[in-house]
């Protein structure tokens, strides 16, 4: 049987997955193939979403929905090989961890995950902004108190800021503790590291996922693009820029990011993972 590799990027949302699939995506043996497990959504919603796919016009991804899913990508890299055979290695921007467990079941692929994390403050912010009405905050509530029932009436009653300090904590350690039974641990990588010095960063995540470090992969807008992409990062994308962004400093007020900043749980996470 052979044996299909496959980078699996492990993260929250809106943690720079796509700038990391697209730097990955331009190795010379690499295909990325965008956000595989939300491949029906994407193919049959309206496109004027905030992620752009190509899933229905791509030929590599045609009827995957009839096949099983544990052949879709040996079948997408089977295909992408006929265009072009350097290609060895898949990059799947998946994210989460449920479709990393169903993957882990299925014969044939060899996973290699890599857990992108992103600053707290910058995904707080991102929450504040997105859950603006009380019923979604309930409900972020109600689901983060049955993913970690320990802390369930602590996420059911505290404060905004605390809840969703308590979803980064627990959406994170949940990729940690994937990462841990797959014996990669050191599989880490912070948003702020790729998008501040990629070039000397790249080259290490190249290393533990078993590939050559390629000069070209920071001109990453100029490889073919497949799968997803997002909408507002789509002109920086085909520049090749790498923006950092710091939107937090500007939209959280200085005591909600002195509060994270020094926030005991998360410093204990963060140097339990080489991180600060």
């Amino acid at each position: 049987m052979s044996i299909t590799p496959v980078v699996l990027i492990l993260s929250t949302p809106h943690a720079g997955s796509h700038l990391l699939s697209q730097l990955l995506g331009a190795h010379s043996q690499c295909i990325s193939i965008g956000e595989l497990h939300n491949y029906r959504k994407f193919r049959d919603r309206p496109k004027e979403r905030n992620v752009i796919d190509n899933y229905s016009e791509d030929p590599i991804f045609a009827d995957l929905d009839q096949l099983p899913r544990s052949a879709w990508h040996a079948t997408v890299l089977q295909r992408a090989k006929q265009r072009d055979p350097a290609l060895t290695t898949l990059v799947d921007n998946s994210k989460r961890v449920q479709w990393c467990a169903q993957l882990r079941r299925s014969n044939g692929l060899d996973l290699r995950p890599v857990h992108l994390i992103r600053d707290p403050r910058a995904l707080v912010r991102y929450w504040f902004r997105t859950y603006t009405d009380p019923r979604r905050v309930r409900q972020q509530r109600v689901r983060h108190a049955r993913m970690a029932p320990l802390s369930a009436f602590h996420l059911l009653t505290c404060s905004e800021l605390d809840l969703y300090i308590g979803k980064w904590l627990i959406r994170n350690k949940e990729i940690t503790d994937m990462l841990g039974k797959m014996r990669h641990p050191e599989n880490v990588v912070s948003y702020h590291d790729l998008a501040t010095r990629a070039a000397s960063e790249l080259p290490r995540v190249d290393a533990f996922l078993g590939l050559p470090y390629e000069r070209d992969q920071l001109d990453y807008g100029k490889a073919e693009q497949h799968g997803t992409l997002k909408r507002e990062y789509q002109h920086a994308s085909e520049a090749s820029a790498i923006t950092f962004d710091t939107r937090w400093t500007e939209d959280l007020a200085r005591d909600q990011i002195d509060y994270i900043s020094n926030h005991r749980r998360i410093l204990d996470y963060l140097h339990s993972i080489g991180l600060e």
